[in-house]
């Protein structure tokens, strides 16, 4: 169940970036990544942790 709700809130993470990609608002994007990192790691899913960080990072390194 609590899968469940990890996997629930990694969607509800995502539309909201996918909303606010571009939009100039650096730091709720890198929340977003960074939480969504976060879930994963939770799950298990290492790469996929790893890949949202390394956007983070991307992003916080253009600002």
């Amino acid at each position: 169940e609590q899968r469940e709700d990890w996997q629930a809130a990694i969607r509800a993470y995502q539309q909201v970036l996918n909303r606010e990609t571009g939009r100039d608002e650096l730091e709720l994007e890198l929340g977003l990544y960074n939480r969504i990192g976060d879930l994963y790691l939770r799950l298990g899913e290492t790469d996929e942790a790893v890949s949202y960080y390394e956007q983070a990072a991307d992003k916080y390194a253009e600002a």
